[in-house]
């Protein structure tokens, strides 16, 4: 014991936060691969979470305004409508996991547990954060000079 201070407990844990649901309101997520394994290195498992985020879309969970896939993790802003923030991620979540396991022989989570999220409560942080056309072409080139693969894209909000 340090003189005047009280000792410090063996372990402190924060308390799971539970994230916030507003309606209308943009999100900006990221989802991590487990112990920030570069699965989607892999064109063919970049390419199953593709699916797995446009197919939220297209059951009208959510509008999705950008996205992008880098090797060991996904960002995407979304404005959920059909499900709150956090059962879209479990389903984008899930989906992949599901599938890219069942094509590449694998078991178990892909995922980290959890995501990390942010309202975007103004325009100007919205069209700060989605690739405008020529941001989209210098990442365009980098995947073609093979830095890395990346999968890119914007939506309308329709």
């Amino acid at each position: 014991m340090r003189r005047g201070f009280p000792t410090p407990p063996m372990r402190l844990m924060m308390p799971k936060l539970k994230h916030i649901n507003i309606e209308e309101y943009p999100y900006l997520a990221t989802a991590v691969t487990l112990k920030r394994k570069p699965i989607f290195a892999s064109p063919d498992a970049a390419n199953i979470v593709l699916e797995a985020i446009l197919f939220g879309k297209k059951q009208k969970w959510y509008y999705l305004l950008s996205f992008v896939i880098m090797p060991d993790h996904i960002h995407f802003i979304i404005i959920p409508k059909g499900k709150n923030i956090s059962e879209c991620v479990k389903s984008i979540k899930g989906c992949s996991a599901r599938r890219i396991n069942s094509v590449f022989g694998g078991k178990g989570s892909i995922w980290q547990s959890g995501f990390y999220d942010c309202i975007l409560e103004s325009e100007e942080k919205v069209l700060t954060l989605t690739c405008t056309k020529r941001e989209a072409s210098a990442l365009t080139n980098l995947y073609n000079c093979g830095l890395f693969y990346l999968l890119w894209g914007t939506y309308d909000v329709t």
